[in-house]
């Protein structure tokens, strides 16, 4: 890039556009995490504990708490997975402090965030200031979603929060930043292709590209073989079961590479006269999933 490009100011984080007072216990990932979340309508009850945490207790932290609706809740889990690396070193950094081992292994982690990284940010990923301009377009997006189940909240209040959201466009138009506007019709065309393409735009915010949505899979499972890919295949596409068979199981097999090249475990088929009827098991596996 020349010298004489205006590149404009800096994008400020989520959790600079909004510093909570209780914040100052946090790990500044949790606090990324808690302010991300409050740009998309979610208010984040965010602690570490060191310990698994007992029925009794989460009964206790959920009392008063309304369950989320299922989109809302696909919407956090996105977010959760985006930020599955920093919130385990948050762990960690926890673990560490009060004399435990630290969990997981760094390498997969580091892997895991790669390709996060590339199916969530695209060729966009490589500089920071792209990475906050798809954020902040990702963030507007789904408020606009969340907004039907934050109405209570006022007005004014959602109007000071917009402001706030939207000063980084207001800051580029004052500074002249032609790369922001730059990036910024990079980032808006991903966006608009990948949610405007696709299959099923109602689930979370819409964003049902592959990888994103197999690696925000692997987040959900936590490790544990869960489906088989064919049943992973139907739990994606409602429609799938219905495609002909050959086309199935190119696509079983397209999406057993897949899994296997991102680290995700998974069932296998089993074979022989054992052998299940898989139009019905992926119908149990999606009805299943989706009653979690």
């Amino acid at each position: 890039m020349s010298e004489n490009k205006n590149t404009g100011p800096a994008i400020r984080s989520f959790s600079e556009m909004f510093p909570f007072t209780d914040d100052s216990d946090l790990n500044e990932h949790w606090r990324e995490l808690r302010a991300e979340g409050y740009a998309y309508g979610f208010i984040l009850d965010v602690r570490v504990f060191p310990r698994p945490i007992p029925p009794s207790k989460k009964a206790e932290l959920g009392e008063g708490i309304t369950p989320l609706a299922k989109r809302a809740r696909e919407i956090l889990h996105e977010l959760k997975t985006k930020h599955y690396l920093n919130s385990c070193e948050a762990v960690n950094a926890e673990r560490r402090r009060r004399g435990q081992k630290p969990t997981g292994d760094a390498v997969k982690l580091a892997k895991f965030k790669a390709d996060f990284d590339q199916a969530y940010y695209g060729k966009l990923r490589h500089s920071e200031k792209a990475r906050r301009i798809v954020d902040l377009l990702r963030a507007l997006h789904g408020r606009q979603i969340t907004e039907q189940w934050n109405k209570a909240e006022g007005e004014q209040l959602e109007n000071s929060i917009r402001f706030v959201l939207l000063s980084p466009f207001l800051n580029a138009v004052r500074a002249l930043d032609t790369e922001f506007f730059k990036l910024l019709a990079q980032a808006a065309k991903m966006l608009s292709s990948r949610i405007y393409n696709s299959k099923d735009k109602a689930i979370g915010t819409g964003d049902t590209s592959r990888d994103k949505r197999i690696l925000e899979y692997a987040v959900e499972i936590a490790g544990t073989p869960t489906h088989t890919p064919h049943e992973i295949n139907v739990l994606f596409d409602p429609g799938f079961s219905k495609q002909r068979e050959k086309v199935q199981r190119a696509r079983d097999k397209k999406l057993h590479d897949k899994l296997n090249e991102l680290g995700v475990p998974h069932k296998h088929k089993p074979s022989g006269k054992a052998s299940p009827n898989y139009k019905k098991a992926g119908k149990k596996a999606r009805a299943a999933w989706e009653s979690r």
